[in-house]
């Protein structure tokens, strides 16, 4: 019984709820930026405050952090983040 409880407990451990905010260079909230766990469709977007709420990660995941006109990140997962994405030149070059 005591092995089974262990094991239970092991696999909540690894599992995470992850909540952040995604900023610009200028700490401004970056609004509709995709935050979605590499290889897979899971993900939301940020709301008008930067904010997003991913449920039900595994503990090590890699996140991938996009926004039209701005630089991707990859990170790994933790609990509480701040991400920062800054414009991409190129795309903005292209623009102009």
């Amino acid at each position: 019984m005591a092995v089974a409880m262990l094991a239970a407990i092991n696999v909540l451990a690894q599992v995470m709820k992850v909540t952040g905010t995604v900023v610009d260079e200028n700490n401004e909230p970056v609004v509709g930026a995709s935050v979605k766990v590499k290889g897979t469709q899971k993900g939301c977007t940020t709301d008008v405050n930067g904010n997003f709420v991913l449920e039900r990660v595994d503990n090590g995941t890699r996140i991938e952090v996009s926004c039209i006109g701005m630089v991707s990140q990859t990170l790994t997962a933790r609990p509480k983040m701040q991400i920062r994405l800054s414009a991409d030149d190129e795309v903005m070059s292209d623009v102009m």
